[in-house]
C-alpha cells in the first residue's frame, strides 16, 4: 500500500510541476508580447496622469499610420494610463485629458476625427518653434538654431 502511496505522490509532482512549467511559459510568452507591443507604443507604459507631449504626438502619428494600413485590430485598446482598464476614445487621442473615456463615446476614432487632432498638434508645433526662436533671439542664445551665422560679439561697453 506504501508503494502505491508513493508512486502516485510522484504522478501528482509530476502533473503539478508540469501545469506549473506550462503556465509560466505561457506567462514568458505574454510578458514577451506585452514588450514588444510596449516599445511600439510608448504611451502604454506612461505611469503619470498625464502623457507627455512626445507620447501624444507618438500615439497620433502610430494611429494615422493603422488608419492608412486599414487594420482596426492594431488599434490601441488601453486609456493610455498603462493599466489597459478601458477602451481608446478620440478625445484621450486629440486632447490627452480623457483618460478614462468618460467624456467620449467610448468608441474607436477614424482617420477623420483624428485628422483636426493631427492638424491642431501640427499647429501647436509650429507656434511652439516660433514662441522659443522669438525668447532665443530676444535673449541673444542660439538664434537661429543649427547653421546659423555666428551670434553678436559682446562690445564689452555694458
Amino acid at each position: 500500500m506504501g508503494l502505491e502511496l508513493n508512486r502516485w505522490l510522484r504522478y501528482t509532482r509530476a502533473r503539478v510541476r508540469a501545469a506549473l512549467d506550462a503556465g509560466n511559459d505561457r506567462l514568458d510568452e505574454l510578458e514577451a508580447q506585452r514588450e514588444a507591443e510596449r516599445a511600439e507604443r510608448p504611451w502604454l507604459s506612461s505611469d503619470g496622469e498625464d502623457l507627455s507631449f512626445d507620447q501624444v504626438k507618438a500615439r497620433i502619428e502610430w494611429e494615422e499610420r493603422a488608419a492608412a494600413r486599414g487594420t482596426a485590430a492594431d488599434r490601441p485598446t488601453g486609456t493610455g494610463t498603462g493599466t489597459g482598464d478601458g477602451p481608446a476614445s478620440g478625445d484621450a487621442a486629440a486632447g490627452a485629458g480623457a483618460r478614462d473615456g468618460a467624456g467620449a463615446g467610448g468608441g474607436e476614432a477614424t482617420a477623420e476625427e483624428l485628422t483636426p487632432a493631427v492638424d491642431d498638434l501640427r499647429a501647436r508645433e509650429a507656434a511652439s518653434k516660433a514662441r522659443l526662436e522669438a525668447i532665443r533671439r530676444e535673449l541673444g542664445v542660439d538664434p537661429g538654431g543649427p547653421g546659423a551665422a555666428e551670434p553678436p560679439v559682446p562690445d564689452g561697453s555694458g
